[in-house]
């Protein structure tokens, strides 16, 4: 995974930085505290912008965080180094702050109001449907923000989105017509479809160690959380026929029959009495909550709990890779009621030894190689093949091509009208499909017509990315980066 990362950072940067602009309004993790050393207060100056190591450190947590739930929680400081995340958090820091400053100079501005009201909408502190203003400082200084620094990042988050708006391209009918053209064309083909199941690789023991030294990175041991939890069962929660009709009584607008009026108590008491039963494992998980947060060591069930390991939910499994150790978690619904749970230890990700990743590192390298005789097959048999002609087909015709599943015809058409190559072959999981492209044709312009829409915002997209890159190059050249590191 990492040296996958490694190969496409460059596209990750791009995922990543645009996030930046939005983040203030997706909610919040724990960041964690991370520190370079420095005996400046500043690590570089865009413009007359400087850029202190408080934002740096802010920027490498974010990403560090990022990079960290890809790879399962496993990444360290040497593989981040590898990643080279440090630099990138800087390289973004700069591109924000380059846009900021042409921002400035253009005239935009933010306004005091126009930044409340934005935080006001954020549902991260509202209590109720309504903002809560201690709810508000209580998220930020969990997340190890101040109001001023967090209402800062909002202003310039807001800001970029103004400068976004006035820099976003139009689109021209030449522009839709040419990408509807692209979109449209149908393929006259002919295709064969190979197999790979009557191929037999054989690896040696050998050949197997060395695949998997130069893959340790791919075969890792899980994470393990060390827990201690208690359930709170739903069938263990006696029910009176009183409190159930008191119940129905506080929640009758739950329970409505087809007329949109509620039932009547009888009709609608299997549900109430599940209902009720619910809410009150709910009640006494919360109890169990307040126990396992004053103990060091609570009573409960000890479990290690591995991140492959489903027995007690998805749901569970999430929230422990955002806690800390020490921590109890506020009760986490399960199939049976509710789990509390304080989070005791983290057996950290490491690479598996050679004899327990020694199957699962056979079976990808005899894929691996059943894979190279496929594409070898297929490369000897596009000199001469002669394929089934299939007729025209467009890039969403996955019906068509019924040698395929549906999924591999979408592999397979994606692929071919991305080739610019007449004749080719096109390899899936077991099979490789080649291909030749006897005739081209457009669809009627009424096609076209019924999606300008869709043709028009990929228009967009690519004039975007394109305006990007031009901009950000016009915006070096405007302001001197200087790099105090």
């Amino acid at each position: 995974m990492i040296n996958w990362m490694q190969k496409h950072k460059r596209y990750l940067v791009i995922t990543i930085w645009i996030s930046v602009i939005a983040f203030v309004g997706a909610g919040f993790v724990g960041w964690g505290a991370y520190s370079f050393s420095s005996s400046s207060s500043w690590v570089a100056k865009v413009g007359e912008t400087k850029i202190t190591q408080t934002e740096l450190e802010q920027e490498y947590a974010r990403l560090y965080e990022f990079y960290n739930k890809i790879v399962g929680g496993s990444l360290d400081k040497e593989q981040a180094k590898a990643l080279g995340i440090e630099k990138q958090a800087l390289d973004s820091l700069i591109s924000k702050t380059l846009m900021l400053n042409f921002a400035k100079d253009v005239g935009l501005r933010v306004s005091d109001e126009e930044v409340a009201k934005a935080v006001v909408k954020m549902e991260a502190f509202h209590v109720e449907g309504k903002f809560d203003d201690k709810t508000y400082r209580k998220v930020l200084e969990e997340n190890h923000y101040k109001p001023a620094a967090f209402e800062r990042a909002l202003h310039d988050s807001l800001l970029l989105e103004k400068l976004g708006v006035i820099l976003t391209p139009s689109v021209t009918e030449l522009e839709k017509e040419s990408l509807g053209a692209a979109f449209y064309i149908q393929d006259k083909l002919s295709i064969k479809t190979l197999s790979s199941t009557s191929l037999k690789p054989v690896v040696s023991d050998e050949e197997v160690k060395s695949f998997w030294g130069e893959n340790q990175d791919v075969y890792m041991t899980d994470r393990v959380y060390d827990i201690i939890y208690s359930l709170s069962k739903n069938d263990e929660i006696s029910a009176s026929d009183e409190e159930l009709k008191i119940h129905y009584d506080s929640f009758k607008n739950n329970y409505l029959g087809l007329d949109g009026r509620p039932l009547e108590f009888e009709l609608a008491r299997t549900r109430v009495e599940k209902d009720y039963k619910d809410a009150q494992a709910e009640k006494n998980a919360l109890k169990t909550y307040i126990e396992f947060k004053k103990s060091p060591t609570p009573e409960g069930t000890r479990y290690s709990l591995a991140e492959s390991d489903e027995t007690l939910g998805d749901e569970l499994l999430y929230r422990l890779s955002e806690a800390k150790v020490g921590e109890t978690l506020k009760p986490v619904p399960s199939p049976e009621g509710y789990l509390t749970i304080k989070l005791m230890g983290i057996k950290e990700s490491e690479p598996m030894k050679f004899e327990a990743a020694k199957e699962l590192a056979r079976n990808d390298l005899l894929a691996q190689k059943k894979r190279d005789l496929l594409e070898e097959m297929a490369k000897k048999e596009l000199e001469s093949f002669k394929g089934e002609v299939i007729g025209f087909i467009g890039r969403d015709d996955v019906a068509k091509i019924s040698s395929l599943e549906t999924e591999e015809a979408a592999e397979f058409l994606a692929q071919v009208f991305q080739s610019s190559e007449p004749k080719g072959y096109v390899l899936l999981d077991e099979k490789a499909v080649l291909f030749e492209i006897l005739e081209q044709k457009l669809l009627k312009s009424e096609e076209m017509i019924k999606n300008l829409d869709f043709i028009a915002q990929n228009v967009t997209q690519i004039k975007e990315r394109l305006a990007e890159g031009a901009f950000l190059e016009y915006l070096n050249r405007r302001y001197a980066i200087v790099k105090n590191r």
